[in-house]
């Protein structure tokens, strides 16, 4: 119906409100993204709608769908893993909306936030029992790592590379390749969800992985390794650039976006 230009809001409005929790759970996802200030806060659905625009709805959509795709494994906790994926799509929208972004490029941050490892979900659901090992190991050694540097701050864990010399091919790669032969989205999510860039900076292009650094520090774990980075939001500030004022803003709501998953 989105892609159809013949149709308009209270269409899909009217499809969307078959599905009560859908529904609901949009217009709170509507609030979290652009904020639930008194310009905008929406408590019907059509006026979240009109507020988003019926792509950004449809990426929001994703959100509460896409998780119901993957069967549960005890590889990872699901429910941490899409809370923690969720939370990197709001906060990587705040982050694009905060340094001027167009609408377009906070849809496309806030998709690629979304589904970034979904390629995690891929080994585990395909390679069980050698992920599981492969997990497993990965955590040992960087407890180990850990305990022989107790003063160091651990940093992100990027498990691609890790992934790159066991399997021959990284989450992202195989999360990457998925979307493209199964859905329609635009090319830049494609490559969000494919790219690791190495020297991060304060840039829209880099949200997501700001947003990685934000979650991080509020202590958001993702479900699959479990070990404390040691990032700060001092750290963060100091970074990327943020004042205190302007962290506080990203971060307020954050807690009670990610109760969608609780």
């Amino acid at each position: 119906m989105i892609e159809d230009p013949d149709t308009g809001i209270n269409d899909v409005a009217r499809v969307i409100q078959s599905d009560p929790v859908l529904a609901g759970r949009l217009i709170h996802l509507a609030n979290s993204v652009f904020g639930s200030s008194s310009v905008f806060f929406a408590t019907e659905l059509t006026r979240a709608l009109s507020r988003l625009g019926l792509k950004m709805a449809m990426d929001l959509a994703y959100s509460l769908k896409v998780p119901n795709l993957f069967k549960e494994d005890t590889l990872i906790d699901h429910r941490l893993f899409w809370r923690h994926s969720l939370g990197l799509g709001i906060m990587s929208s705040k982050i694009a909306q905060s340094m001027g972004a167009n609408s377009s490029d906070v849809s496309h941050a806030y998709l690629g936030g979304l589904m970034r490892q979904i390629g995690i979900l891929l080994f585990s659901n395909l390679i069980p029992e050698e992920y599981g090992a492969f997990l497993e190991e990965v955590e040992e050694n960087l407890k180990a790592e850990a305990k022989e540097n107790e003063h160091k701050t651990m940093g992100l864990i990027n498990l691609e590379s890790f992934e790159q010399k066991t399997f021959g091919l990284s989450s992202a790669e195989l999360g990457a390749a998925f979307i493209e032969k199964w859905w329609e989205l635009d090319p830049k999510v494609v490559y969000y969800v494919r790219t690791r860039p190495q020297n991060i900076e304060a840039n829209v292009e880099h949200a997501i992985e700001i947003a990685r650094y934000v979650l991080s520090a509020e202590g958001v774990s993702d479900g699959i390794i479990d070990i404390n980075s040691g990032i700060s939001r001092e750290y963060i500030q100091a970074r990327f650039g943020f004042t205190e004022t302007e962290y506080q803003e990203l971060t307020s709501e954050l807690s009670t976006e990610l109760n969608i998953f609780a």
